[in-house]
């Protein structure tokens, strides 16, 4: 398949940069104002309601990551990740959704 130049741009954001930032869309404000308000009222939430909602397989990634569970790295071996993750642990949080059409990959 074919991606489309904008496309290929965004991928290209995100394989080199890890994000993107993306202006001029057509999404009006209210909408984004409402989408930050609702994340921001997630993440006050308690930590037990929180954890509640965190990933079950890492395949999927899809649900709450708490600070210090993720780290990124290109080690393979666990004891190694577990040693960097508890020496310089990521203290990001992320909520992570998706579709829900693939059963292999829960929300």
């Amino acid at each position: 398949m074919n991606a489309s130049p904008p496309a290929q741009k965004i991928l290209h954001g995100f394989q080199t940069v890890g994000f993107i930032y993306l202006k001029n869309h057509p999404i009006p404000a209210h909408v984004l104002q409402r989408i930050f308000t609702r994340s921001a009222n997630f993440f006050a939430l308690d930590d037990e309601t929180k954890l509640r909602l965190q990933w079950t397989t890492p395949e999927a990634n899809r649900g709450y990551s708490s600070p210090g569970r993720e780290k990124v790295s290109q080690l393979v071996d666990v004891s190694e990740v577990s040693k960097i993750r508890s020496q310089a642990p990521d203290l990001k949080e992320s909520l992570e959704i998706g579709r829900d059409t693939r059963p292999q990959f829960p929300n």
